[in-house]
């Protein structure tokens, strides 16, 4: 929802450190859980989500936590059209 949305830019705007913002078309607050799994378990849309959050998770952690940069948050990759929002700072 918009709102929401607008809510989280505004935190995002104001944060000082290294973060990121990423949106991916179509997809709700409940798509970052195992929900979408009961809903469509065959869905491709689902799981090419499913797989993009995944590797955004993995290449924060292996970025902050293990000091490996794998630089898939350089940027919003070719490969991932479902990725329609990305900003970083």
């Amino acid at each position: 929802m918009q709102p929401y949305r607008n809510a989280y830019r505004n935190l995002f705007d104001r944060l000082t450190g290294d973060a990121y913002w990423v949106h991916i078309k179509n997809s709700t607050h409940c798509d970052f859980t195992d929900t979408p799994w009961f809903d469509s378990p065959t869905s491709t849309t689902v799981t090419r989500r499913a797989l993009v959050q995944d590797l955004y998770v993995v290449s924060f952690f292996r970025k902050y936590l293990r000091g490996k940069d794998d630089h898939f948050l350089d940027g919003t990759p070719p490969a991932w059209p479902e990725v329609n929002a990305f900003l970083k700072k």
